[in-house]
Parts: structure tokens; sequence; C-alpha cells
């Protein structure tokens, strides 16, 4: 689904998103449907393959839906796009509405704070505070789904981390000192040493590279080994949480997985995202410097475009306009210098990935794929506390949710290693 629906990213802008690779893309979806749906019959009912099977027939009937997306005009746009959204809801599923309205709730109330202070933009604000009131409307947030102990939590992750990759932390250690920025081509390098310092400890990590990306955003291709570092300038004290996010949770359990010599367990058990997607969030943010409340801009944004708070679903360019306010208003407010260009880039970049696959213009379609961030985090804050609870140390329960690609709360993935004979269950 990626491959298909990767943008041209220079095109970021336009009325309407373009997808080059989707026209190949479809052709295999095409050729594969009637080989899944084949494997699939063949699979042993409640197994974990026949869970993989119908999901990668659902990622097809998305792919094809997004290209017939395309080519539609009229009434059958309008059609397609409903189409789109609910294959992706299905996939993916849905924002939970007492969430949004939580994190919609904190974000006011943070924004709230910033009237009357001359030194932010008091339009934006005023436009923000309006969007968030009118949002909320009369919905009642859901009290936090993390306990008290949650801070202390992190805490704890934090520090097996940082004695468990105490050579790797140092090769980040002078660049977040010196607080300067960061060039794409100086993180690659970064990342690099980083990685080698994992190789001499263990080989399986031979192979892996970096390489400067086409776009913002990092991610670790396992299939070809290699962690794309994006293409913008970074803050330093920022390379860190990121390598610890991409490397030591996506690479490392590709790399785990792979020693299993099961293609799943290394490449991804069926609906494994959210939980690995929670897992390098937590594990990012447990080795941030400044750990912000945890507010998830991509859940709560995917709430607005499918209009779950009872308000208008909310078009492409109806929603970049308002996240780019909080981006000014939140950096005004940090006291550092409005970089505009580099903001306003970031802000497409965030709505796109809302509207990935979509046309991304008055006719709604939404992506998405990417509440698995704050459903994940949650999921997994639960999961390393209940097995603290339980008695278990963090470095256990890291090395088994570092131990291949899957998710430790689905009870299949958890038989499926078990009978492997690869990894025990905590």
């Amino acid at each position: 689904m990626l491959k298909a629906f990767e943008r041209d990213e220079a095109l970021k802008t336009a009325e309407v998103l373009y997808y080059p690779n989707l026209e190949l893309i479809e052709q295999e979806a095409k050729e594969r449907e009637g080989k899944i749906f084949n494997a699939f019959t063949e699979s042993a009912e409640g197994s974990v393959e026949e869970e993989d099977r119908a999901r990668a027939a659902a990622v097809c009937y998305l792919v094809l839906t997004g290209r017939q997306l395309q080519h539609a005009e009229g009434p059958a746009r309008e059609a397609i796009s409903g189409r789109f959204t609910q294959a992706s809801i299905e996939l993916y599923g849905s924002p939970d509405t007492e969430q949004v309205a939580l994190l919609v709730a904190n974000d006011l109330q943070r924004v709230e704070s910033y009237e009357d202070r001359p030194d932010i933009d008091q339009e934006r604000v005023e436009r923000l505070t309006a969007f968030y009131r009118k949002q909320l409307g009369d919905h009642k947030p859901a009290a936090s789904e993390l306990d008290v102990n949650f801070a202390d939590t992190l805490d704890k992750v934090r520090d097996a981390l940082i004695k468990r990759y105490a050579a790797v932390c140092e090769v980040f250690e002078g660049v977040t000192r010196s607080g300067k920025k960061v060039t794409a081509e100086q993180t690659a390098e970064l990342f690099a040493q980083g990685i080698a310092l994992l190789a001499k400890r263990d080989t399986v990590w031979q192979g892996w590279s970096t390489k400067v990306g086409k776009s913002r955003g990092m991610k670790a291709n396992d299939k070809d080994k290699v962690v794309s570092v994006g293409n913008i300038e970074r803050s330093a004290e920022r390379l860190f949480p990121l390598f610890a996010h991409e490397v030591l949770v996506h690479a490392q359990r590709a790399v785990n997985g792979s020693q299993s010599g099961s293609y799943m367990a290394e490449h991804g058990m069926p609906n494994y995202l959210i939980a690995e997607e929670g897992l390098a969030k937590f594990v990012q943010t447990a080795v941030s410097e400044d750990r912000q409340p945890i507010t998830n801009d991509l859940y709560m944004d995917i709430g607005f475009a499918l209009g779950q708070l009872g308000q208008p679903p909310l078009t492409r360019r109806e929603l970049q306009q308002i996240y780019l306010d909080k981006l000014i208003v939140e950096q005004q407010a940090q006291g550092e210098e409005v970089d505009y260009e580099d903001l306003l880039s970031k802000s497409w970049s965030h709505v796109n990935r809302i509207y990935r696959g979509s046309l991304g213009n008055d006719v709604i379609a939404v992506n998405t794929k990417d509440i698995a961030y704050h459903q994940g985090f949650i999921k997994i804050a639960h999961f390393i506390q209940g097995q603290l609870e339980q008695g278990y140390s963090v470095d256990v329960i890291l090395d088994y949710l570092l131990s291949a690609r899957f998710d430790p709360t689905n009870d299949r993935h958890v038989r499926y290693l078990k009978d492997l004979g690869h990894y025990g269950a905590v």
C-alpha cells in the first residue's frame, strides 16, 4: 500500500494528488488477488496464515479502489471515495471519538494559554481556539488511558535502553550537546555509525545501510535493509530518539525476526502494525529529552477528516490550514524563530498522509492507517506496565517485544512464535 500510494513530493501542494507507482502496482494487485484468495482458502481456519492472506486481500482492494478513484468522474467519484474510506477503516480501524475529544481538549487548553501573548500570532490563536471549541462542542473527553505509573515506566525503559546501547548513545551525544541543526547527509552518516556498532555486536546487522531520502519522513525498509533518514535538517536532540524509533525498534524487530526462518516474523505478522508503531513511539518518547504531553496529531486530525465529532469532514486543504496555524503558534510559544517555508512543507506532508491514496481535493477520502501510532502507544504502555507488575524485568520485556514483528497482545501471534520454537512468551 505504501509503495502504491507513494506521492510525487514535488507536487505535494497540488490540488489533486498523484501517485506515479499506482498504475504498475494496480497490475501487481490484480495478478495477486487470485493467488491470495487461493492461499486463503487453503489456510487452516483460525490460523495466523489465514489472517495474513485475508489482510493481503484487503490491501489489494484498497489499492485497486484508489486506482479507480483516479479515473472516476461525477457521482461515481464520490461513491468510490466513500468506498475507499470504508475499506481503509475496515483494514486499519478508525479513531475512538472520546479519545479524539480528549486530544482536542488538550490542544484547546494549550492554545488558550497563548491568548494575549505578544510573541504569538493572535490571529492564528483565535482561529485555532474557535476551531477547537466548535469541534469539541458538547463532547465529554475520555479520561486518560495511562495510569499514574506511566512516567515511571518510561524512565525504566529509558534507563534500560541507554545502558544496553551505551556505545550507540555516545555517537549521538556530541552532536546533541552542540545544539546545532544537522543536515540529512550528516544524519545518514550518524545513523550508519550507530548501525556499524550494532553490527560489531551482532553480525546479523551486516548489510544494513542508510541513505538520504526523497521526502521529509524516515523509514526503515526491512526488505532492502536500508534506513532512509529523509531529506531535511533536524534538531540535534531529536536524532537519537529517531534512531531508536527506526533502527532500535523497526529494523531491530526485522533483524531478530529473520533468525526465526519465518517470513512473517521478519516482515510483519498480520495486524502487527499498531503494536509496532506504538512500541517505536514509546521507545522514542522514553529516550527523548523533552517529553511533550501525549497528543497525537495524526490520530486527532484523522478524526477531523472523518467528521467524527459531529462536524462536517474536512478537506485536505482545510485541514492543512488548521495544522499550519498550529505549527506556527507552537514554534512561537517555544521562543523559536518561525521558519515558514519549512512549516508549510511539514503541514502538507502531514495532511497528505491522512488523504494518502485519495485525490486530496474536495471529494473526501481518508486513509486511517496512521491512527496506529496513538493506538499502539496506549497498547504498548499497558502491556509493559502489566508485565512489570507481574515481576518481569525491563530487559526481559524488551527482549520479548523486539524479538519479531508481532503484536504481543494477539494470542495467535504469541502461539505462532511459540510453535516456531524461536521465542517464548513473557
